[in-house]
């Protein structure tokens, strides 16, 4: 019987540490769908607001450019928010409720997974910056970090294209009825 004992603690133990494993790989997937879903907000905006951005004089293949890497970085990010979501919903429920040996196959494969989808997290980053020199080129000529990219690029276009405020247009309609 000792014996016995000794290999059931053993497995406890064992499966104690594939509990925490679930549990880290399915924060793991929660805090890359998370950050995928935010940049893939950013990434429509940049696509939808690509054509504002661009003064009139650009030229065709770096709009091309830019539009392709905001889309690519939207389309591999929207896929990581899906298996991050897909993961954390299924995974756990495996190993909770299916056969024996579940719960190795269930840690094994969102660990399969997860690296997947890190890999694709990365090179969806990456399109999203790869977007940002192509628009600060076209607005200065000179190459800046993304960040001053995209604030020199909404400063210039703004002060191009003043937009009527309501009081300005609610003035105009008076002045123009009287």
């Amino acid at each position: 019987m000792p014996a016995c004992e000794c290999g059931r603690r053993w497995q406890v133990s064992l499966l104690a540490i594939r509990e925490r494993e679930l549990k880290l790989y399915t924060q793991n997937c929660r805090a890359i769908g998370t950050q995928a879903a935010l940049l893939a907000g950013f990434a429509y905006g940049g696509c939808c607001l690509g054509s504002y951005l661009f003064p009139e004089e650009s030229s065709d293949s770096m709009r091309a450019a830019y539009l392709v890497a905001m889309t690519w970085a939207m389309g591999l990010n929207v896929y990581c928010l899906f298996s991050s979501t897909l993961c954390t919903m299924l995974g756990p429920g495996l190993a909770l409720r299916g056969p024996d040996g579940s719960m190795e196959q269930a840690v094994e494969g969102l660990a399969i997974e997860y690296r997947f989808t890190f890999v694709v997290y990365v090179i969806g980053l990456l399109m999203f910056f790869a977007g940002a020199p192509p628009l600060r080129l076209l607005a200065s000529g000179e190459p800046q970090s993304p960040a001053a990219n995209i604030a020199a690029c909404a400063r210039q276009r703004r002060a191009e294209k003043p937009r009527p405020t309501w009081r300005a247009t609610a003035q105009a309609q008076r002045s123009s009825s009287s």
